[in-house]
């Protein structure tokens, strides 16, 4: 998981714009001082187990956040931070082992997140179990140099049904090592094309998505692609990409 220190939640003014309580972010200073090593777990554990109240205020926060995230997309990452760090201590306490578990399914299966490229998808995916096990649906723009690795790593999430693709000319920045090697050797004065976009081979290859859709990337966050690139990908998604898994799909997966 990203860690947000209880300094940088301060400073990045999160507990404001998410609408954290006082009494939640005592809990969440509480957890920071236990990873700094300034509170014993013994007493962070004595605290919550003597104090229904402390407990109430973690599911009743988890669930705010919930509902704050589903009209605040783009706060979706910053609120699944907070809520694995409110689970922590029900953790640390050894309490609702059930309850936890089901905040964090419904939480991630309700919600959608957006990925500013496929190396923060590739992080999470893989540093997050709970995501990677109830994530249902996701928005990532197509860049970066982890994007095979990334979109191969979607196959480890069961339960991903619904998958936006934001394609750009971004995404042609790193190709497949096939294409790397050509350019080395044949001159190149045309666009990148998007097949030959690093991850191409690994996208086509996910299974089990019931919903697939591709978007222009904003303005204001790169340049597009044209409008007959994105056609195109979105027909060679519609049709690989909602075929059943086979046997043995999402095993061995390379990190």
């Amino acid at each position: 998981m990203n860690e947000l220190s209880y300094y940088e939640q301060k400073t990045k003014n999160i507990h404001n714009r998410l609408g954290i309580s006082r009494p939640a972010r005592l809990l969440l200073k509480a957890i920071d001082d236990l990873q700094s090593g300034a509170l014993e777990e013994s007493e962070l554990r004595r605290m919550i187990r003597l104090s229904p109240r402390y407990r109430n205020v973690i599911s009743q926060t988890i669930s705010d956040i919930a509902d704050f995230i589903l009209n605040h997309p783009e706060e979706s990452k910053t609120g699944a931070i907070l809520i694995q760090l409110l689970t922590r201590i029900l953790q640390v306490a050894e309490v609702c082992k059930a309850i936890r578990e089901d905040f964090m399914a419904v939480f991630y299966r309700e919600n959608k997140f957006y990925f500013n490229c496929t190396c923060e998808m590739d992080y999470f995916i893989k540093n997050n179990k709970d995501l990677q096990r109830n994530i249902v649906s996701i928005k990532v723009h197509w860049c970066g140099p982890r994007a095979d690795k990334a979109f191969q790593a979607l196959k480890t999430c069961p339960n991903l049904k619904q998958m936006v693709v934001v394609p750009s000319a971004a995404t042609t920045r790193h190709l497949v090592p096939r294409q790397q090697v050509f350019n080395r050797f044949f001159a190149h004065t045309s666009r990148p094309r998007l097949t030959d976009a690093l991850g191409m081979d690994e996208l086509i290859t996910l299974r089990g998505i019931h919903t697939v859709s591709v978007q222009h990337v904003p303005g204001r966050q790169g340049q597009k692609r044209t409008n007959e690139e994105l056609a195109n990908l979105s027909e060679i998604l519609q049709k690989y990409v909602k075929q059943d898994k086979d046997v043995g799909y999402g095993e061995q997966i390379d990190s």
